[in-house]
Protein backbone atom coordinates (compact mmCIF):
# COMPACT_ATOMS: atom_id res chain seq x y z
CA UNK A 1 0.00 0.00 0.00
CA UNK A 2 1.54 3.45 -1.03
CA UNK A 3 2.08 6.28 1.81
CA UNK A 4 -0.87 8.14 -0.15
CA UNK A 5 -2.87 5.22 0.58
CA UNK A 6 -2.16 5.07 4.82
CA UNK A 7 -2.87 8.79 5.01
CA UNK A 8 -5.80 8.27 3.26
CA UNK A 9 -7.02 5.74 5.61
CA UNK A 10 -6.18 8.13 8.50
CA UNK A 11 -7.62 11.38 7.56
CA UNK A 12 -11.00 8.89 6.87
CA UNK A 13 -10.89 7.54 10.15
CA UNK A 14 -9.22 10.30 12.25
CA UNK A 15 -11.96 12.32 15.11
CA UNK A 16 -13.27 14.23 13.21
CA UNK A 17 -12.90 13.61 9.67
CA UNK A 18 -10.93 15.45 7.15
CA UNK A 19 -13.32 17.23 5.07
CA UNK A 20 -10.77 17.41 2.39
CA UNK A 21 -11.24 13.69 0.86
CA UNK A 22 -11.29 13.72 -2.78
CA UNK A 23 -13.84 11.01 -4.53
CA UNK A 24 -11.19 10.20 -6.86
CA UNK A 25 -8.61 8.89 -3.96
CA UNK A 26 -11.02 6.79 -2.01
CA UNK A 27 -11.85 5.08 -5.41
CA UNK A 28 -8.00 4.50 -6.27
CA UNK A 29 -7.55 2.74 -2.66
CA UNK A 30 -10.87 0.52 -3.14
CA UNK A 31 -9.64 -0.56 -6.55
CA UNK A 32 -6.42 -0.85 -4.74
CA UNK A 33 -7.60 -3.45 -1.98
CA UNK A 34 -9.66 -4.78 -4.26
CA UNK A 35 -12.82 -3.92 -4.40
CA UNK A 36 -14.78 -3.57 -8.01
CA UNK A 37 -17.15 -0.71 -8.57
CA UNK A 38 -20.13 -0.16 -10.41
CA UNK A 39 -22.18 3.21 -11.08
CA UNK A 40 -25.71 2.61 -10.44
CA UNK A 41 -28.91 5.12 -10.85
CA UNK A 42 -28.33 8.56 -9.99
CA UNK A 43 -24.96 9.39 -7.99
CA UNK A 44 -24.73 6.14 -6.53
CA UNK A 45 -21.92 3.75 -7.18
CA UNK A 46 -21.95 -0.51 -5.68
CA UNK A 47 -18.93 -1.67 -3.79
CA UNK A 48 -18.24 -5.26 -3.80
CA UNK A 49 -14.95 -6.59 -1.99
CA UNK A 50 -14.37 -10.34 -0.17
CA UNK A 51 -18.00 -11.12 -1.28
CA UNK A 52 -19.93 -8.09 0.47
CA UNK A 53 -21.50 -5.61 -1.14
CA UNK A 54 -22.95 -1.93 -0.56
CA UNK A 55 -23.83 1.71 -2.18
CA UNK A 56 -22.22 4.06 -1.64
CA UNK A 57 -23.02 7.84 -2.81
CA UNK A 58 -20.97 9.84 -4.69
CA UNK A 59 -19.86 13.44 -3.82
CA UNK A 60 -21.69 16.09 -5.93
CA UNK A 61 -18.13 17.31 -7.02
CA UNK A 62 -17.60 13.58 -8.69
CA UNK A 63 -20.63 13.68 -10.68
CA UNK A 64 -20.59 17.52 -11.94
CA UNK A 65 -19.67 17.74 -15.33
CA UNK A 66 -16.62 19.70 -16.44
CA UNK A 67 -17.81 23.03 -18.46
Amino acid sequence: MSRHHANLIRSIFHDPPSANLHWRDAESLLKHVGASLEPISGARIRVKLNHMEDVLPMLEAAVTPAP
